[in-house]
This record gives structure tokens, C-alpha cells and sequence, in this order.
């Protein structure tokens, strides 16, 4: 093995012992430092579109935003809406984007930079979702218990009534489909998105959740399902019928949730002293196998959140706070990344050869963090 690539595989041993011994002892001080990204104004939703992009909703921009330039990409002016509703933005896997207001949707083509809009005259949109293996997206209008089926390819639209109670929020299966609606009695029912009107299952709580609106969501292997409010969060494990519940700590409320990308770890955006002026928000990350909170964040801003998102690998979570976009680093994540690379590294340190493609990807990610 030359100097040169023996130098290489050092340095990188001596930057993974470093950030995972920061990981380990350094979590109630400023560590994991923050990030504000303010170029686009009055932000109320984001997602990740890859590691270094970010879509990003605003009352009256949408914005494809470059985290390392620090640039913005691509840019949509639309007409101001009063009635503009915080919904989530979608990235389905033939990137495309979805972003919706009040009554319109649109369509961003991430290849081709193209746009398109589903106008929804009759109903206001409240929920999104995607159908996992077709060009099919689903909008939720409650207040007259519809589901808009809408081929965003086609643009062909189709109004399902759904039966029985009201109800609030929307999911589906990233892998089968079926889709999940969150009923105003505190109930899930469970639909096939071939049959939508009839539902096969639904799952009743020993303690119904104590607000009517409340909302669903799907790991991203689909294994269990959250279920919350402010008051309280419920994992269901839908196969098994079984469910555990967690709760905000003293003087908290929850506020948003988001699964990281392993699904093991479930984030909670929580709002402390909800009924002081002095509002503020951090994040508690909760291992969901024990059913312990692992991690809490220091307060990471003024006022309540309106949405989070992880990047694809896991290792950044970005959350909207306030007029403000808030980008950090996610503990746990870095900290097993290190562990797992400074175990490759000591292999590769012995070897005669190392391939050139690990080697690559190991200084690739120690540089991102160093530039963080």
C-alpha cells in the first residue's frame, strides 16, 4: 500500500474518531450547530428532493433551493391565497414534486423543469397522497368526504365518495396498495385503492385521540403507522392490531412528526410553554422499538413549527420555524455512520488494495460534515 493512500485512510480514521466522540459527549452543547436558511420568505413546508436539495413551500413562492451554493434553482411566483393551507410537499419516485394550496395543485417535473396544475373548483385540499406504483395521486377533501384520484400524467381527475364518519388525513403503503384515512372518531380505516369506497379493516383506540382533526402516516417501510395530535402520538403495528403511545414531556405540546429513513426512529417536533409568548420548538427523537426518547434537541427556535423533513441518508433533518428554514445534523445518524466507517476503514487499513469507490464515499462524507 503506497504513502499516499495509507495517509488517506489515517486522516479519515482520525475524522471518524473525532465527530463520533463529538456525537457521544457532546450532546447538550452546540455540537451539532445550526444552520438558518432564509432566502426564500415566509416558508411553511420543505422536503428533501436529494441530499444537497430542498423544495420549499411558501404563501406565495415555491422554491427549489441548492443547500451548498446556497442558490436557488428554480422558482415559481404564484398568486397570493388567503386561505393558504400548510400542506406537505411530495416527491414521488419518478421525480416529480407536488406542492398544493388551498385548491390548486402543481406539478413540477424535476428532469424537465416542467410545471402543470390540478384545480380543484369544488372542494379545498387538505391531505396528499401517492399512489407507490402509478402516476396517481390522491387528494383529500374532508368536508364532503371525497377522494380526488387525479393521473398526473393524464391529468384525467375521479371523485370516490367515502362512507361513513369524517375524516382528516390520508396516507398509503409505500409498497402495497392500501391506503390508511384517519377518522374524526378517533378511529383508522384501511382501503385498498382498488375498492376506496369499501373499507376491509379498521382499527379501533382503547382511548380515542381527544381532537377530531388529527393526522396519519406510514413509516417508510410501511411497517407501523403514527397517529397524532398535540396531545399524543400512536405507533400501530397494523398487522398485529397492536399500538404503544407516546406523550410530550411536561409543559409540551406535539406538533409535527416525521419517521426518519431507517423507520426505527420516529421525530417529534414539539412546542415548550405552548400557552407563554415565549414559545419554543425542539426536536425529541424517539426509538421506536423501546419506546424511549433517545435524544432532545436544544430549543432550536422562537414560535411553533410547521414542518420537518430528513435528508435520503438520514444524517440531516431540516425544520420550518417561524419565517425560517433550520438545518442540522441528526445525532444518532452520524454518530453509527462513524462507527460504521471507522470498522471499513480499520479493514481496508490492512488490505493491499482498497477500493477506490469507498474510499471516495468515506472522504465524501467526512468533507460534507466538515462543511456543514
Amino acid at each position: 500500500m503506497s504513502y499516499h493512500k495509507k495517509f488517506i485512510i489515517n486522516f479519515c480514521l482520525l475524522i471518524a474518531v473525532a465527530l463520533s466522540y463529538g456525537a457521544e459527549n457532546n450532546k447538550k452543547n452546540d455540537f451539532y450547530k445550526i444552520q438558518e436558511i432564509k432566502i426564500v420568505p415566509v416558508p411553511l413546508a420543505i422536503k428533501y428532493i436529494s441530499n444537497n436539495t430542498v423544495a420549499i413551500n411558501s404563501v406565495s413562492l415555491f422554491s427549489i433551493v441548492d443547500l451548498e451554493a446556497k442558490t436557488i434553482m428554480h422558482i415559481d411566483n404564484r398568486y397570493h391565497n388567503r386561505e393558504y393551507r400548510n400542506l406537505p410537499i411530495l416527491y414521488s419516485n419518478d421525480k416529480t414534486i407536488f406542492s398544493s394550496t388551498n385548491k390548486k395543485l402543481s406539478i413540477y417535473d424535476e428532469q424537465k423543469n416542467v410545471k402543470t396544475h390540478f384545480i380543484s373548483r369544488k372542494n379545498s385540499i387538505q391531505g396528499l397522497a401517492i399512489h407507490p406504483n402509478s402516476n396517481t395521486v390522491f387528494l383529500c377533501c374532508p368536508q364532503r368526504k371525497i377522494i380526488t384520484k387525479c393521473n398526473y400524467r393524464t391529468r384525467i381527475s375521479e371523485d370516490v365518495i367515502i362512507p361513513g364518519e369524517g375524516f382528516s388525513s390520508i396516507d398509503i403503503h409505500p409498497k402495497k396498495g392500501i391506503m390508511c384515512i384517519a377518522r374524526s372518531s378517533g378511529n383508522l380505516s384501511f382501503h385498498r385503492l382498488s375498492n376506496l369506497q369499501k373499507s376491509f379493516k379498521t382499527i379501533t383506540f382503547i382511548k380515542p385521540i381527544n381532537t377530531i382533526y388529527f393526522f396519519c402516516r406510514y413509516s417508510l417501510d410501511g411497517s407501523c403507522i403514527a397517529v397524532w395530535d398535540n396531545e399524543i402520538v400512536h405507533i400501530i403495528d397494523p398487522d398485529k392490531n397492536t399500538y404503544c403511545s407516546l406523550k410530550p414531556f411536561k409543559n409540551e405540546i406535539f406538533n409535527i412528526i416525521a419517521f426518519h429513513p431507517d423507520s426505527l426512529t420516529l421525530a417529534t417536533l414539539a412546542a415548550r410553554n405552548p400557552l407563554k409568548a415565549d414559545v419554543k420548538t425542539v426536536i425529541h427523537y424517539w426509538d421506536l422499538k423501546t419506546k424511549e426518547c433517545i435524544y432532545t434537541t436544544s430549543e432550536l427556535g422562537d414560535g411553533y413549527a410547521c414542518d420537518i423533513s430528513f435528508s435520503p441518508d438520514g444524517l440531516e433533518v431540516i425544520v420550518v420555524i417561524k419565517n425560517k428554514c433550520i438545518r442540522t445534523l441528526v445525532p444518532f445518524a452520524v454518530n453509527k455512520k462513524c462507527i460504521d466507517l471507522l470498522f471499513w476503514l480499520n479493514q481496508l487499513k490492512e488490505q493491499e488494495k482498497i477500493p477506490q469507490d469507498i474510499v471516495r464515499y468515506s472522504i465524501n462524507a467526512f468533507l460534507r460534515h466538515l462543511r456543514f
